[in-house]
């Protein structure tokens, strides 16, 4: 019995002292509320303002991006304006070069055909030295035979003129049939004869090669069979 009323008075002297703490610190309660009110209003309230000294490392960061872009702007117009100015010197070369070949070809083909206008002055010469001559002499004097020995030997220093130069004249004599890669039917003469269908009637005129190439064909009549009469 005894046992059982100290116990009792031990239960309540502490429920006695925790009232009297909750008493004497109600403070302390309170402020644990406080202070999580406190971080709530931190965190919804709103961004801070910048201060002057962040707005001028801003201000420096675009000013030195702005820089950069001046400088290779100026560095890519400046490569361009030296592309232009190579293109154009190029152009220039390109046009000496042409003109200096065109001046070459020019200078070349007037000293290859040099020897052959010399010639035909020297032959122009000659011709007027003849004519001469022959006005000179009677109308009675003036017979054809020798108008055919005057053409004869004007057409033979052509020749020699034209061999000169490296020209040739050629006849091919030696065959009767046409030669279509050297020779060039001029006009047809018909015939009956089978056999002399294709060959060569009458040579006109000889032709003229350079070394291996054919300037101009031999100009002949050849035979071809006359339908009208078979």
């Amino acid at each position: 019995m005894t046992d059982k009323v100290i116990s009792q008075l031990n239960l309540d002297e502490r429920a006695s002292v925790s009232d009297t703490s909750i008493r004497e610190h109600p403070k302390e309660r309170v402020h644990f509320g406080s202070l999580s009110d406190s971080n709530n209003s931190t965190e919804d309230s709103p961004l801070s303002t910048p201060n002057e000294a962040e707005i001028n490392k801003i201000r420096q960061a675009v000013q030195r991006v702005e820089q950069r872009l001046e400088a290779e702007m100026s560095q890519l117009f400046k490569v361009f304006e030296q592309k232009i100015a190579f293109d154009a010197s190029k152009q220039q070369q390109i046009d000496r070069l042409h003109t200096e070949l065109q001046q070459y070809r020019t200078d070349l083909i007037a000293k290859t055909n040099r020897p052959l206008v010399n010639g035909l002055i020297q032959l122009y010469g000659e011709i007027g030295q003849l004519i001469t001559r022959l006005k000179s002499k009677p109308n009675d004097q003036l017979e054809p035979a020798l108008f055919l020995k005057t053409i004869t030997g004007i057409q033979e220093d052509i020749e020699i003129l034209l061999d000169q130069n490296g020209i040739t004249a050629f006849t091919e004599e030696q065959v009767d049939t046409l030669q279509p890669r050297r020779q060039r039917a001029i006009k047809n003469l018909p015939t009956t004869d089978d056999k002399q269908v294709g060959t060569v009637a009458e040579r006109l005129m000889p032709g003229f090669e350079q070394g291996n190439e054919i300037i101009q064909k031999e100009r002949v009549i050849v035979y071809v069979l006359d339908k009208q009469k078979c």
